[in-house]
């Protein structure tokens, strides 16, 4: 609802709303300097070179790209040519990490990973503790070598973070200076190298990816403290055509009918939780889970597939009978009740007989 009003005032304003419909997929090109160059749409970044440790890109994993994607992507390069740090804003499942990711291996950037939660303390920002031959010892946390060596920082589930940590963040993205556990302190790029500081590297690069606020996830309104020095993507749902096309990725061999039937239901399940009839936001993540499902176990069904995704809402009552009159709507017999097939009475078809003949001459 929000964001059908958010497209009419831009029409209102004679602005055009964003594109969300994507071009072609991202390419990689030889490049004449034994590197490669990448296309996405309208950016092109030239002169990638293969990483000093391959083994940091993200690599292991599936990606399809769909037109959603494609257009988030594409977005997403034209601020790391500018040099921006990114804010990737969304409900889970929506697809944060995959694009990043993505991105990140087609510019063979090499990632630091680290995830935030309502534990997480200034102090563990900079500093870990492990126990190495019965010592204690503290190293340097992802975020600590990603801003020493140049590196993308991704830092994940932000919203989870308290207060005094997101302001300290602010401080790293904003103007470069952080203070470590162990004394030293983190100066911006271009400063003068000093005893126990440590200069921002000129590469380096933060992905900061973060759920909306409110239910069902109860975290910060991280946009609210951070967005004004990020560069910020809201990652939604994918149009129907979009997520059919993911979906095709990942179930090659089921029916296109079926992936249709499952397109549509993840459809009307955000619509049921837009209008507030559901609590949970389903998403991509678990249409892909359906779909993997069907792939890989064909014979049970849709009902088999769709059962291990929507159980936990299966329990509470209200929303249980919501989702059994989603499910028989789309033609999946679930629920306690008899699930009715009306069919109509069988009719012979009469004799063919032959109304009247064409004939073409050459």
């Amino acid at each position: 609802a929000a964001d059908r009003a958010f497209n009419t005032a831009l029409r209102t304003a004679g602005l055009p709303p964003p594109d969300t419909a994507g071009g072609a997929p991202p390419r990689l090109l030889p490049d004449t300097g034994g590197g490669s160059t990448l296309v996405c749409g309208g950016v092109t970044i030239r002169g990638i070179q293969p990483p000093a440790r391959p083994e940091l890109v993200p690599s292991n994993f599936s990606f399809f790209d769909s037109p959603a994607h494609t257009a988030v992507l594409e977005r997403m390069l034209a601020d790391w040519a500018a040099g921006h740090h990114m804010l990737l804003i969304g409900s889970q499942g929506v697809g944060k990490n995959k694009i990043t990711d993505r991105m990140l291996q087609l510019l063979q950037a090499e990632r630091e990973y680290m995830q935030l939660h309502r534990d997480t303390t200034v102090s563990a920002l900079t500093q870990s503790a492990s126990l190495e031959q019965g010592r204690l010892v503290w190293r340097d946390t992802p975020l600590v070598r990603a801003v020493e060596k140049g590196r993308v920082l991704v830092l994940d589930e932000a919203d989870k973070a308290s207060l005094e940590v997101v302001c300290v963040l602010r401080s790293l993205l904003e103007e470069g200076r952080l203070l470590l556990a162990d004394g030293r302190a983190v100066t911006p790029q271009g400063s003068a190298p000093r005893p126990g500081t440590l200069t921002v590297h000129p590469h380096f690069r933060a992905i900061v990816l973060a759920n909306r606020p409110g239910l069902p996830f109860l975290g910060n309104d991280f946009f609210r403290e951070c967005g004004d020095v990020l560069s910020t993507h809201v990652v939604g749902p994918p149009s129907l055509s979009s997520e059919l096309s993911l979906l095709r990725g990942f179930g090659p061999s089921v029916p296109n009918p079926l992936l249709s039937r499952v397109a549509r239901l993840f459809r009307d399940l955000r619509a049921l939780t837009a209008d507030g009839h559901l609590a949970y936001p389903y998403s991509t993540r678990e249409a892909v889970a359906i779909v993997r499902h069907l792939q890989a176990f064909p014979s049970d069904g849709l009902v088999g597939a769709a059962d291990n995704v929507l159980a936990f809402d299966a329990q509470v009552p209200a929303a249980a009978a919501e989702l059994t009159r989603l499910l028989r709507r789309h033609g999946i017999p679930v629920g306690g009740g008899p699930f009715r097939a009306q069919l109509a009475e069988e009719e012979p078809m009469p004799e063919m007989e032959p109304v009247e003949a064409w004939e073409i001459v050459a």
